[in-house]
C-alpha cells in the first residue's frame, strides 16, 4: 500500500524492496528509498516445514482420542475419531490443499494402522498422542507434491 498517487510514481515497474525497505528507480541498484511517502510492504513467506501442528486442535484434539481410544481397546471407537481427525484435515484452512493436507492424512492412516496392529499383537506402543511428533515421521513435501491434490475418497479409502 502507498499512499502517494498515480502520478507522483507513474511506472508501477520501478518499485523495489531492498532489506524490507522500498525503494523506487529504473533499477535495484540505481533505486533510492521512499521518503516522505507513507507505505506499508506486505511479506509471504512459503515453508517447506511448520512446528505449530499440535495448535491446529481441530485435527490434534480428534488424534488425541483416536490413541486413547486404541489404548483402551476399542477400535471401533478409534476409528470414528479418526475419520473426524481426517474430516478437519481435509477441511483445514492452515493446510495447503495439495501437500499438507495430503501428508497429514497419510500419517494419520499409517499411524492408526500400525497402532491397530500392535493392539492386536498385544504389544500397543505407547504414543505421546502429539501431532508434532507424528508430522515428524512424515515424508518429504515434494513427494507429496508430486501427487495430485488428496480428495475425501482416497482420504477415507480403507476405513
Amino acid at each position: 500500500m502507498l499512499d502517494a498517487t498515480a502520478e507522483t510514481f507513474p511506472d508501477k515497474a520501478k518499485f523495489w524492496v531492498e532489506q524490507d525497505s522500498l525503494q523506487y528507480g529504473d533499477t535495484l541498484e540505481g533505486s533510492k528509498p521512499l521518503q516522505a511517502v507513507n507505505y506499508m510492504l506486505f511479506r509471504i513467506e512459503c515453508r517447506d516445514n511448520r512446528n505449530d501442528w499440535d495448535e491446529l486442535r481441530s485435527i490434534s484434539d480428534p488424534y488425541k482420542e483416536v490413541l486413547k481410544s486404541l489404548q483402551a481397546g476399542q477400535v471401533e471407537a478409534a476409528q470414528v475419531h479418526l475419520k473426524s481427525a481426517i474430516q478437519a484435515a481435509l477441511t483445514a484452512p492452515e493446510l495447503t490443499k495439495n501437500v499438507d493436507r495430503r501428508r497429514v492424512v497419510e500419517q494419520l492412516k499409517l499411524k492408526f494402522n500400525q497402532d491397530k496392529a500392535d493392539l492386536g499383537a498385544g504389544a500397543f506402543k505407547r504414543s505421546d498422542g502429539s501431532l508434532n511428533t507424528l508430522m515428524k515421521q512424515a515424508g518429504p513435501v515434494t513427494d507429496a507434491a508430486a501427487k495430485p491434490e488428496l480428495k475425501a475418497k482416497e482420504a477415507f479409502e480403507g476405513l
